[in-house]
Formats: C-alpha cells, sequence, structure tokens
C-alpha cells in the first residue's frame, strides 16, 4: 500500500446529482484501499454547491475512508491557475466518474489531463461513461481525453478504444459501505419513485414523444393500487443538469393523489440512500436512482430511458447479473405502449451478490497501483 497520495479529482462536480456523490464516495473509498493517506483536490464547476455536499456529506465519505485520514480542498477547476497549482501538487489527476458528453466542460478535462501529462503526472477515467456524444468535436475531444489517459475505467462499453476496461460504476462501493453499516430490516412503510425530464435535459437520448403522459397515466394506476405513501425522490435539486423536483411536482399536480409527496427539501447522500433502504418498493428511473435502488434496497422497478441495448442501465444490469430476475421488473420508457403491464406490487426482492461488487473494487484498485508504479 502506498503511504501518501495526493490526488486531483475533475468532472462534473458543482453540479453534482446524488449519484455524483456516490461517485466520489466510492472513489474515496478506492483510493483509502490504495493509499494509507489521501488528500483529495477536488476541482468544481460550482464551488458553493460542492462546499455544501462536504457539508453534508463529510461524514459518510470519512466513514468511506475507514482506517485512513481524509482532507478533501475544493478548488475552481474553471479557473486555469487554480486547475493548474492542483495538478502540478497531485501524484494524480483523475476524471471522476460521470459521463463524457456534449458540453463545454469538456475541453478543461481534456486540458487538465494535457498539463498533467505534460508534467509527468498520472491520469485516470474512473468510472466514467462514454456519451450520450453527438456533436463532432465533442466526440473528438472524448477520443483525446481517452487518449491521454494512462489508465480508463468505464462503467459502460461504448468508449472507441480497445484499451478501455470495462467495470461497475464507482457508486455502487458506496452504496456497499452503506449497506454495511445499515444491515438492520427495513421499515417498509412507504414506496419510493425517482423520475428524470429527459426532454428538459437534453441530449441525445432515444425518446417517445407521448413520454410525459405515460407516466403521469402510469404513476396514476400506481397511486390509485398503492397502500402506503408515496414519496418523489429528486437525485438532482440544482438548475445545471435538470432540477428533479420540477418533473416530480408536475405529476403529483397532474396525478392529485393524498398519497404522494415530492420530497423538495435537498437531502444528503445519506438521507438519499436511507430512503431507498427503507422503502416498501422502489422505482428508478436516474441511472442512480436505479444503481442505488438494486444494491440497497432489491425490491425496485427499472424505467430505462437509455439505450435498451447498449446503454449504461442494460450494462449495469449485466455487471449485476440482473437480467432473469428483473425480466417483469424492467420497462423501457424510450419503446412505451399503451399498455403497461408490469406489476409493482411484488415483495420479493433481488439478492444481491455482494461478492461481484468486491470483485469490481480489487479490480479498480489493482489497475489504480499498476498505474501508479509505472
Amino acid at each position: 500500500m502506498i503511504t501518501k497520495l495526493k490526488t486531483t479529482i475533475i468532472g462534473w462536480y458543482g453540479t453534482e446529482t446524488i449519484g455524483d456523490r456516490a461517485i466520489l464516495a466510492g472513489i474515496i473509498r478506492l483510493l483509502s484501499m490504495v493509499a494509507s493517506d489521501i488528500t483529495i483536490e477536488l476541482g468544481s464547476l460550482y464551488p458553493i454547491l460542492s462546499e455544501r455536499t462536504l457539508r453534508d456529506d463529510g461524514r459518510f465519505f470519512e466513514q468511506c475512508v475507514h482506517q485512513s485520514r481524509l482532507r478533501i480542498n475544493i478548488f475552481d477547476s474553471q479557473k486555469r491557475r487554480e486547475l493548474e497549482h492542483s495538478i502540478n501538487h497531485s501524484d494524480i489527476t483523475i476524471m471522476g466518474g460521470g459521463p463524457l458528453m456534449d458540453i463545454e466542460q469538456m475541453y478543461m478535462v481534456e486540458y487538465a489531463f494535457s498539463y498533467a501529462k505534460r508534467k509527468k503526472k498520472k491520469t485516470i477515467l474512473l468510472g466514467c461513461g462514454y456519451g450520450p456524444l453527438g456533436k463532432t468535436e465533442t466526440v473528438q475531444c472524448a477520443n483525446r481525453i481517452l487518449d491521454l489517459a494512462d489508465l480508463s475505467i468505464m462503467r459502460d462499453t461504448n468508449a472507441p478504444r480497445a484499451t478501455a476496461v470495462n467495470q461497475i460504476d464507482p457508486a455502487a462501493f458506496a452504496c456497499l459501505e452503506f449497506r454495511q453499516r445499515h444491515s438492520e430490516a427495513k421499515t417498509g412503510d412507504f414506496y419510493a419513485i425517482n423520475i428524470r425530464d429527459i426532454k428538459a435535459a437534453g441530449g441525445h437520448y432515444p425518446t417517445n414523444n407521448d413520454l410525459d403522459k405515460y407516466l403521469i397515466e402510469w404513476i396514476q394506476r400506481f397511486a390509485n393500487e398503492a397502500d402506503k405513501p408515496i414519496r418523489l425522490v429528486p437525485m438532482h435539486t440544482f438548475s445545471v443538469g435538470c432540477d428533479d423536483r420540477i418533473i416530480l411536482n408536475r405529476i403529483a399536480n397532474e396525478v392529485k393523489s393524498p398519497k404522494i409527496e415530492v420530497l423538495t427539501f435537498p437531502s444528503s447522500l445519506e438521507e438519499t440512500m436511507d430512503i431507498y433502504r427503507n422503502a416498501s418498493l422502489c422505482i428508478g428511473m436516474r441511472f442512480h436512482a436505479v444503481l442505488l435502488q438494486t444494491i440497497l434496497n432489491g425490491n425496485n422497478i427499472i424505467l430505462d430511458y437509455t439505450d435498451p441495448k447498449n446503454g449504461k442501465i442494460i450494462e449495469l444490469m449485466r455487471q449485476l447479473d440482473m437480467g432473469v430476475f428483473y425480466r417483469d421488473r424492467y420497462l423501457s420508457v424510450c419503446q412505451v405502449h399503451d399498455n403497461i403491464t408490469i406489476n409493482p406490487f411484488k415483495d420479493m426482492p433481488y439478492e444481491l451478490d455482494t461478492t461481484r461488487i468486491e470483485q469490481y473494487s480489487n479490480t479498480y484498485t489493482d489497475l489504480i497501483t499498476k498505474t501508479l508504479e509505472r
């Protein structure tokens, strides 16, 4: 094990979703398995939001470290001098999860990796996705980032580089840490649902023109049959990146059921995981809602807004060997038909094989260690 490791982590922090927070917690867990004393310089697009994340999630981040000490400092990754200063004083520069996608901040990541290489620092893509990408210039930028990386660990198989290693999203390691700390029985006195407005989010996801109509009708039927309160759970509460509370409140206003409550106050990572852990049933649409609900609960339904053949959600299902169990718990919302036949009220949770996640964790740490030693 390395004694000390100082790491610059960049990405879409500053606009972080609960999923991004879980990725960061997972990366912290991995780094603590590589080095006994870690310091993280966290590059943020909007530092004020990341400061709140550290205030809300700092205790859980420290729990993920176990025996190691943890220090996290925030800098503005869009300021060149701050970015260069952080890289100069770090051993390694990491793009910390999230997708390589059609946003202008991709060029910040490319510059950071290029600068790190000039300074002979190691560069890693750690649990990233590839896409959605539609613009020629950002596709080229993404590929240049892949070429600049000493190690590319991707959460899907879409990256056009044979050297990219396919592994589970790092957020899985944060979920496993939480699950091991909260092994008590679930309360099960409510249902938890996450919905994402993919039209407002933009991007290049396949969509169904009547998606909103189908989702509202489906939740209306769900509410009519539900025998417990329904909590609509946002995974993102910031305008940049599409605040989930907008569509959740729109759904609640349309359905008009007294059983439905929209959780409007921003929750911490632990609070969100606790909601999913203790729900009687979970329904998830955002990728990390699906990941958290599957690992923490298992009695969940997947509303897949990504490519049902090669998207990140179907890839997660392959990684966790979920296919057979979820045959009647999976719906591609890009291919919605008038008759949605999923029965949501089954109480037979998916039995997660935690050794699979531990094996992924070992692969991550082995690859990181070998990259640092080269």
